[in-house]
C-alpha cells in the first residue's frame, strides 16, 4: 500500500515553527528555573560540591527511570540489563 503524503501549507508550516519556539522557550524557562533554585538552594557557596551533588543527583534519577541506559544501548525492549 502506497502512502502519500500531503503537502503542508505555509499556515501549517507558520502554525509548526509557532509552536516549535512556544515549545523550546517553556522548556528553557524551566530550566533556567531549576538552575536558579539549585544555585540558591544547593551548597551556594560551594560551585564544586553543588555540581558534584547535582550530576549524582541527575545520574541516580536517570538510572532510576531506565533513561541513562535507553539512551546509552538505544534498545527500549530488552529489560536484562537492569
Amino acid at each position: 500500500m502506497f502512502f502519500f503524503h500531503k503537502r503542508k501549507s505555509l499556515i501549517e508550516r507558520v502554525q509548526e515553527g509557532i509552536d516549535a519556539i512556544i515549545i523550546s522557550t517553556g522548556i528553557v524557562l524551566y530550566w533556567r528555573g531549576i538552575w536558579m533554585i539549585a544555585d540558591v538552594y544547593l551548597f551556594p557557596d560551594s560551585y564544586f560540591l553543588s555540581a558534584i551533588v547535582s550530576f549524582v543527583g541527575g545520574v541516580l534519577i536517570l538510572l532510576l527511570t531506565k533513561s541513562f541506559l535507553y539512551q546509552l544501548v538505544g534498545d527500549d525492549e530488552d529489560d536484562s540489563l537492569l
